[in-house]
């Protein structure tokens, strides 16, 4: 079965063996419920741990986790740079509704003309914004709104945006 990233650790929190993570999900609080179990992969070690889930809660934006067994900051800080996986159900989300990786490094056109590719998803309080990489050109960000996107084809990669006037700078 396939996975999907939910986030990276980025540093440990505290004297008890938490971790901060920067999520790229959208349900942070049913992801890291107590008694989930999680990968932790570093794809430059080739290496995975499986951990269950103690403790979490939100601080300034990131994740703090603490995983079973994890006992204090030195043990904690070996994960620093590893991804958190699990495992991708197909039936878990509704229509219009999708992975981070789904959208990741996504083709995204105007009419039948490339404009770039997806590097980033950032969430605001009012929508998700997607950061498109542009050859020549500044990065775009675009609002991820059903009004502005025509369609998501996640099996191609691609994404159609549909912008108002003055939106874009081609």
């Amino acid at each position: 079965m396939a996975e999907v990233i939910l986030g990276t650790v980025v540093a440990t929190f505290g004297i008890k063996g938490e971790v901060k993570i920067h999520s790229n999900t959208d349900f942070a609080a049913y992801r890291y419920k107590k008694g989930n179990k999680v990968t932790l992969y570093s794809p430059a070690k080739k290496e995975r741990v499986e951990v269950k889930i103690v403790t979490h809660r939100t601080f300034k934006n990131l994740d703090i986790v603490l995983f079973e067994n994890f006992i204090n900051p030195e043990m904690a800080s070996k994960y620093i740079g590893y991804s958190v996986l699990i495992e991708r159900n197909e039936s878990e989300f509704e229509d219009g509704i999708y992975h981070y990786d789904d959208i990741w490094k996504c083709e995204v056109y105007y009419e039948d003309q490339l404009i770039g590719t997806v590097t980033d998803m950032i969430n605001s309080t009012s929508n998700i914004t997607l950061r498109i990489a542009r050859t020549g050109k500044k990065d775009l960000l675009y609002p991820f709104v059903d009004k502005f996107i025509k369609e998501v084809d996640v099996a191609n990669k691609k994404i159609y945006i549909s912008p108002i006037p003055g939106m874009l700078d081609l």
